[in-house]
């Protein structure tokens, strides 16, 4: 699997591909300046009248639930519904879809309409949009829901992670489970990535920097699994780096290191902390 991280990274510096997110005020300027750190290119759009030209001129898409209002639900289901029919691959973050019950119904009718590559969220967004018991706190995962503990120690056999397995084979998507440590399930296929600092949780935007990094991915040609694993392993890796240099009080001087390291990953550089199980 390393080889084909290795192989995404410098696709996307060769390829440079033009990458379509649509997130919201608080995150969009991160996001797009992670996205061209990567070596990708941006575009922001929202206004429901142009996304399908934009869609159509893109190679992949990233949507977010993220405070969301009537306009952009309006702008990322015709998205989707683009995405879908031009079969380009897209990626969708189920933000807050553990507290919120528009939110819970948008992102279950974009899956099953629209067919995204990648669904994206923490263990408490996913556990619910699967039908599982979870303890979101507002759009944050419970404590009790961290299912990567489970991994950790060897139990891969729980109702939870099956259901999640059923979920990914059913809607042929592959699902990331973002937290301490970062689960990837593609069917039956699992994996859990240990790139990753505290500090990452401690900056705004983070989770939408790596909406718009596997969305980048896509675009560059890579399979969803690898996008996936690419994307969790680069945002991480910078991340520790980024922490190293700035130190663990300093979220601010991190925020700026952060944008650094994204531009100086690299193949020879990047060690990527993935395990399959």
């Amino acid at each position: 699997m390393k080889e084909q991280i290795a192989a995404a990274i410098e696709a996307v510096r060769e390829k440079k591909p033009l990458t379509h997110v649509i997130t919201h005020q608080i995150t969009a300027n991160d996001t797009a300046n992670a996205i061209l750190a990567l070596g990708a290119r941006p575009i922001m759009a929202e206004h429901p009248a142009e996304i399908k030209e934009i869609v159509a001129a893109v190679s992949a898409l990233g949507v977010s639930l993220g405070n969301i209002n009537d306009s952009r639900l309006q702008a990322i289901r015709i998205a989707g519904e683009t995405a879908c029919g031009s079969h380009k691959p897209h990626i969708i973050d189920c933000v807050g879809t553990a507290v919120s019950r528009l939110r819970f119904d948008f992102a279950h009718d974009y899956i099953s309409g629209c067919r995204p590559a990648v669904v994206k969220g923490n263990a408490s967004e996913l556990l619910a949009l699967v039908g599982c018991s979870s303890h979101a706190v507002g759009v944050d995962a419970g404590e009790e829901d961290a299912l990567y503990r489970r991994l950790s120690e060897g139990r891969n056999d729980s109702a939870e992670l099956k259901a999640l397995s059923d979920f990914s084979r059913q809607n042929k998507t592959v699902v990331v489970i973002t937290g301490e440590q970062d689960i990837v399930i593609a069917e039956k296929n699992v994996a859990l990535v240990s790139n990753g600092t505290p500090l990452l949780g401690r900056i705004t935007g983070t989770g939408c920097m790596l909406t718009g990094i596997i969305t980048a991915f896509l675009g560059a040609g890579a399979a969803p699994l690898t996008a996936a694993l690419a994307g969790l392993t680069v945002l991480g890796a910078a991340g520790e780096k980024a922490a190293a240099q700035a130190g663990i009080n300093h979220p601010g001087t991190f925020h700026s290191l952060l944008f650094d390291a994204l531009a100086e990953i690299s193949p020879a550089n990047l060690e990527a902390k993935v395990k399959m199980i």
